[in-house]
């Protein structure tokens, strides 16, 4: 991955926006034209955010009707440094998101249930893991 956590040839809105090939694009254009290329780009945008919250509510849902469990306690990390606390909601991200490539491949997901958490914790979690897999 390219810096930023962003795919390679993947790029931000505000790095299109410097881009001088982009910028004289959005120049040679009309007004209504820029009105345009702007209502489809949020049209995509939208039905994107849509499709993306369809996958999460239907991963929740094989999630909660699987009845394999994982429990991963938390309880030990007030020992850890802020860079191991970094490494652990990493592995947390990549582990939900394995869970949600099989849930999409058609195959049951796993219930992650986590103990130990207190509400520091779980507020970092909230920040940091996506999508929060705290209740």
């Amino acid at each position: 991955t390219a810096s930023g956590g962003r795919l390679r040839g993947q790029l931000k809105t505000n790095d299109l926006l410097r881009n001088p090939f982009f910028q004289e694009l959005l120049q040679s254009m009309t007004e209504e034209e820029r009105e345009t290329y702007r209502a489809e780009k949020r049209a995509r945008s939208l039905e994107l955010r849509a499709k993306e919250k369809q996958s999460i509510q239907t991963t929740r849902k094989m999630i909660a009707e699987s009845k394999q469990r994982v429990c991963i306690d938390m309880e030990w990390h007030s020992q850890l440094t802020e860079k191991e606390l970094n490494s652990l909601y990493k592995q947390l991200n990549y582990t939900y998101a394995a869970v949600r490539k099989a849930v999409a491949g058609g195959r049951k997901g796993l219930k992650l249930i986590f103990t130990g958490v207190d509400a520091a914790l779980k507020q970092d979690m909230q920040r940091k893991v996506r999508p929060v897999p705290v209740n």
